[in-house]
């Protein structure tokens, strides 16, 4: 599984977010360590072709198994975006 392009996550940020612009890189190595499970959107969509795929849809569902928060040591970088 590919992560989308940092400029693709920073367009979808700045469509949807009007107050608060940021970006959260993660280490997607300690997601084992984690129990965090991560689910492409896009191959949900090719086994159901009749929903609309949209570039928006190449997106990474993240699910933390043990319903616990996130930890803070997944956390590689905090991209704030200036509005």
């Amino acid at each position: 599984m590919e992560t989308p392009p940092i400029t693709m996550n920073k367009n979808i940020c700045n469509h949807h977010l009007k107050i608060l612009h940021v970006i959260v890189k993660i280490d997607r190595q300690l997601f084992g360590k984690y129990d965090i499970k991560e689910y492409a959107v896009m191959e949900y969509l090719e086994k159901f072709p009749e929903d609309i795929a949209a570039p928006e849809d190449d997106e990474i569902i993240l699910v933390k198994e043990d319903d616990g928060p996130f930890p803070k040591k997944i956390i590689k970088e905090v991209i704030k975006i200036a509005v």
